[in-house]
């Protein structure tokens, strides 16, 4: 029951997290974890003069500075292994050059904001991800968790992906290669990206059978309302133009 490293209380905290985290979040979830959760398994265990006993153990003695101490060198230890090839996986690397492809960011902090939104929106990856699986909406701890595998559980995985992803794609934001990226991605025959494939997904539950016609209707309306509508409003669009037209055939007859 009792942990070896303070390592593994960290990871233990932030297993009941859902969401990315940054440092200073992780530092108080970290004490909190520590001194709410842990604390009352081991007392009840070993009682209290064991868990502090313990906590010198782990140099856990002072209540601020060894707690951050101790995050500090988790991030240490984790980025260090990531720089050695060891923490991301070869997905993730495809999923940014998804989204380069897609929103074509001139800048790193575009791709990084880009990113993190591609990775947390409902309607995008983590779409992706429970169609895939078959999961419903209320799974979004497990959604993480899968991140975590991949390599990213904090803000600042995302920034070691994307400089490890562009130490190695060097010409990422030069026009010539994005539209090659595309090109490429409409050879494959797949849709361009997530978001115009949920949007037909929640139309065809609608409307199951989609004309020709129609389903270049949907495009139009998501490539000129996209930024300004949700998926939702977007549905509502198109059901509508199927209501007009609807109206007008029965007026001709």
């Amino acid at each position: 029951m009792l942990v070896q490293h303070p390592f593994e209380l960290i990871e233990q905290s932030m297993e009941q997290n859902c969401g990315l985290l940054d440092k200073e979040t992780i530092k108080q979830m970290f004490i909190d974890y520590v001194f709410e959760t842990y604390q009352p398994k081991v007392v009840g265990k070993y009682g209290l003069d064991a868990f502090y006993e313990h906590l010198q153990q782990l140099k856990l003695v002072h209540c601020r500075s060894d707690f951050d101490e101790a995050v500090e060198q988790w991030f240490q230890a984790k980025y260090h292994r990531q720089k050695q090839g060891k923490g991301f996986h070869k997905q993730l690397f495809e999923l940014v050059k998804e989204v380069v492809s897609l929103h074509q960011p001139v800048t790193r902090k575009q791709l990084v904001h880009a990113f993190i939104d591609f990775l947390t929106t409902p309607t995008s990856f983590m779409a992706r991800w429970r169609s895939e699986k078959n999961e419903k909406s209320g799974t979004t701890f497990l959604y993480y968790r899968h991140l975590d595998r991949l390599g990213i559980r904090t803000y600042q995985d995302i920034e070691e992906l994307i400089d490890s992803y562009l130490l190695g794609n060097p010409d990422t934001f030069k026009e010539e290669h994005q539209r090659y990226l595309s090109q490429q991605s409409s050879r494959r025959g797949r849709p361009q990206n997530i978001e115009l494939s949920l949007l037909f997904q929640k139309v065809s539950e609608m409307k199951p059978e989609l004309t020709q016609r129609e389903k270049d209707r949907i495009r139009k309306i998501y490539y000129y309302h996209r930024k300004t509508l949700s998926t939702h409003g977007m549905v509502q669009k198109f059901c509508n133009y199927v209501l007009t037209k609807s109206n007008k055939n029965k007026i001709r007859r």
